[in-house]
């Protein structure tokens, strides 16, 4: 099993928890990390600077894309960016995290 990690900046704390709650509750990440960020972009032609969260979702491969499109579905931004790349993690940790969202087939 390989694990792949997704991140995703959210407008605050509340809407990176509630993701990060429907995402455990179905089993599609074991865990998330939730940490403030700055942010600055372009969007529709203005300047922003804005606070927002980090969502850093743990999970394995074969969940990546229901947990992308369940992201999708949840964000509320009109374009979320849900960035994933696969890492390599300790074995234990891998265990863990295919313990944990192996509830899904459960």
């Amino acid at each position: 099993m390989s694990i792949t990690l997704i991140y995703v900046p959210c407008k605050n704390s509340l809407e990176a928890k509630k993701i990060a709650r429907i995402l455990i509750d179905k089993s599609l990440i074991a865990c998330a990390n939730l940490m403030p960020i700055n942010s600055i972009f372009w969007w529709n032609g203005n300047f922003k600077e804005e606070n927002e969260v980090v969502l850093l979702c743990k999970t394995t491969n074969k969940l990546e894309k229901d947990a992308r499109n369940e992201i999708k579905i949840q964000h509320s931004y009109d374009v979320p960016a849900i960035i994933s790349w696969k890492v390599d993690v300790n074995k234990d940790f891998e265990g863990w995290i295919g313990t944990e969202t192996q509830k899904l087939f459960k």
